[in-house]
């Protein structure tokens, strides 16, 4: 309430199914990574309410409150901690250190969360399963922008994967509905021919 007031945002005037979406989301970021998701969510929603305070009705009306907010902050937020995370394990992958400091890595970000690599897996898993294929593409075409390649991650975790393979199939969908086309992977790096 004290955040939505000092965006001059009437609160009240939100449906109760928008505030307990809010909240779920809040609790779900909870669940995941603990003070973590709850600093994200924060985060988050300070920037929301700052950007689209005016808004806030407007999208309440049309049932977009809760979308906007997932998609455009949330997803958008973990987007680029897991960005800033491979960035990080592919300097450390780089660089001198003895296999034992290798092992017991976290990642400091940008927003200082300091993520261990259970924490960091635990958000992957989230955003594997809330963000859609548009995010996922997103996240692969800035992997490329950066030049991280899918063997710069060191985190232990098949969402990876998973998440890579599903851009990989959105990829060959896209390639069959322009034959000669040359598409390529972005992350992964490879032409599709080879993996046909």
């Amino acid at each position: 309430m004290y955040l939505a007031n000092s965006h001059h945002i009437a609160w009240d005037k939100l449906k109760h199914e928008t505030i307990n979406y809010f909240i779920g989301i809040k609790n779900d970021l909870y669940r995941v990574s603990g003070e973590h998701g709850l600093a994200i969510y924060r985060t988050c929603l300070r920037r929301f309410m700052k950007e689209e305070g005016m808004n806030m009705l407007y999208f309440d009306v049309n049932d977009k409150n809760v979308n906007y907010f997932m998609d455009y902050y949330v997803l958008e937020e973990i987007k680029s901690i897991l960005l800033e995370s491979i960035h990080q394990q592919k300097c450390i992958k780089n660089s001198m250190m003895s296999e034992e400091d290798k092992v017991s890595w976290s990642i400091i970000t940008r927003s200082n969360y300091e993520l261990s690599e259970e924490k960091l897996g635990a958000l992957l898993i989230y955003y594997q399963k809330k963000a859609s294929i548009n995010h996922k593409v997103k996240l692969d075409a800035e992997m490329y922008k950066k030049d991280i390649r899918s063997s710069d991650i060191l985190l232990n975790t098949g969402e990876w994967e998973t998440i890579l393979k599903g851009i990989s199939n959105e990829y060959h969908h896209y390639k069959s509905q322009f034959e000669g086309s040359s598409v390529t992977f972005s992350a992964l790096q490879e032409p599709l021919d080879e993996h046909e």
